[in-house]
């Protein structure tokens, strides 16, 4: 009996600093179907029918919560993991939480986040803001729809982002990490900061009206071990979208240097390899619309990319995708999604090395909690 007495009240204790402080148990299920068909040019075509986890949005469960400090300061937290609703597995590297673990001192100024989360132009997690405000399509899409568009960017560990309030619209942003990916050896851990892989972003949001802009510069500075490692890769990444009401308007561009080129959705293993890692400079565009209908949201962009080595390898990428999504309740939508893409890279002498024309038609539901 005395035991029980002690374990309620500390129930009752738990119960009473939760309820001092904001906190809550979120995660999305998505589950569907998709029908994939790949011609590559090294090995053929191949068709695939398959139920999928998260081909609109990745399954995720997560705790978030803030505890208000006074005078306009807070802490907050964000632990989330991403997991695979066809069967229940994790994903692969150890991580407890994979997609974002991420602590935060909010000021009357700026915040100010530690641990890991997704750069400025990676399309993932809270500081998701350049695909955001440039892609209709924004991160989730798998297949053909949406994905291989934009500079290879990512979540990575050891990461310190610094996000201004608002000022006139403006609102600045800053991001570095010590040491991207501790599970392949690239972490903080170092006597040298060149011994391990690191990134740096900087840029800024704009909002006025129906108006909002988004520039960036952002480097991955790539790990130094010998006198030949490569250079590091930069990008420069401008976003313009406009709200006509009967649509949204969304524009995207990017200009990268020594940047990592994958614009195949095919297997890595299935690509020829003169065509895979390649480290290029070039450019990225992408157009795309938000269009409000009686039956939901509908999305469509069109992407492009041309892009060439030092070597004078080539590549390119074209993608036009349509997804629309129909909300059954404030917490459950539908989804139909349609993709094709062309991605080719070719030598110096105009040969195509890799070819790839996909198709991809997919439908699912995501359910939030």
């Amino acid at each position: 009996m005395k035991k029980t007495a002690i374990a309620l009240a500390a129930i009752v204790a738990a119960s009473s600093s939760a309820m001092a402080a904001e906190f809550t148990v979120f995660g999305k299920v998505d589950m569907g179907l998709a029908y994939s068909n790949v011609d590559l040019h090294s090995v053929g075509t191949s068709e695939t029918f398959s139920m999928d986890s998260g081909n609109n949005s990745g399954s995720r469960f997560g705790f978030k919560g803030t505890e208000d400090l006074g005078n306009g300061y807070a802490v907050s937290f964000h632990l989330e993991n991403g997991f695979s609703a066809d069967t229940g597995a994790l994903p692969d590297g150890g991580r407890l939480f994979h997609r974002e673990a991420r602590l935060t001192l909010e000021t009357p100024y700026a915040e100010v986040s530690f641990g890991r989360m997704g750069a400025l132009t990676a399309g993932a997690g809270t500081y998701d803001i350049f695909q955001a405000y440039g892609d209709a399509l924004d991160g989730g899409w798998a297949y053909t729809v949406d994905i291989n568009n934009w500079a290879d960017r990512s979540r990575y560990d050891n990461m310190v982002t610094i996000a201004t309030q608002k000022f006139a619209g403006f609102k600045g942003y800053a991001q570095y990490s010590f040491g991207t990916d501790s599970t392949d050896k690239l972490d903080d851990n170092v006597t040298n900061e060149r011994a391990t892989q690191r990134y740096v972003g900087v840029g800024a949001t704009y909002d006025l009206g129906q108006l909002s802009a988004s520039f960036f510069y952002d480097s991955v500075l790539r790990q130094h071990t010998t006198d030949s490692s490569p250079n590091d890769a930069h990008s420069l990444s401008l976003s313009v979208a406009y709200d006509f009401e009967v649509a949204k308007v969304l524009f995207g561009a990017q200009y990268g240097w020594d940047e990592n080129i994958n614009f195949f959705t095919a297997s890595s293993d299935d690509i020829a390899a003169d065509a895979k890692g390649l480290k290029a400079d070039g450019y990225r565009l992408g157009l795309s619309s938000i269009v409000p209908l009686p039956c939901g949201t509908l999305k469509a962009g069109v992407y492009y990319g041309d892009v060439e080595t030092d070597d004078d390898i080539k590549g390119k990428n074209f993608n036009i995708t349509v997804g629309h999504e129909y909300p059954w309740s404030k917490r459950t939508f539908s989804y139909i999604g349609l993709g094709y893409k062309n991605a080719k890279v070719e030598d110096k002498a105009g040969k195509t090395i890799e070819e790839e024309n996909s198709f991809t038609a997919m439908l699912g539901l995501v359910h939030s909690f």
